[in-house]
């Protein structure tokens, strides 16, 4: 799940909460992982609400680390805009070849029929926040 904090925590939805799902999005893309490992959606809720996400991984640059933590900082208005991850080293062709020696082929079709990707009931914000409280 790439919900961002703040829209776990007080229902905002944005700019913001998108670039918080295009980082989580592209750690999963480099890895293969996902960003939270958990199935059970109220402690993935609570993780989401009250931790930083660990974004380190073996197969990343420096750059790509240094990317990812941009996309997931987990107060919106510090979180870095579409505008300046553009701008940022780790999109640059220098860096391009490296990356594609370091990708790993991930199975798409192993991944969608996983048994961990399940649909997710919808609760309101009310629910969402009491349930992350009680942590």
């Amino acid at each position: 799940m790439y919900m961002a904090p703040e829209s776990v925590l007080d229902d905002e939805y944005g700019t913001p909460a998108d670039i918080w799902a295009f980082g989580c999005t592209v750690f999963e893309m480099i890895t293969g992982k996902k960003v939270w490992d958990c199935t059970d959606p109220l402690h993935l809720l609570c993780k989401i609400g009250m931790q930083s996400p660990d974004l380190h991984d073996d197969k990343m640059s420096k750059q790509a680390e240094d990317f990812l933590n941009k996309c997931v900082d987990r107060d919106p208005h510090s979180r870095w805009t579409a505008d300046l991850l553009l701008n940022h080293p780790f999109l640059s062709s220098d860096n391009n070849d490296v990356h594609q020696r370091k990708r790993k082929e991930l199975n798409l079709v192993d991944l969608c029929n996983s048994t961990e990707l399940k649909p997710m009931k919808l609760l309101t914000n009310k629910r969402r926040r009491k349930l992350v409280e009680r942590c």
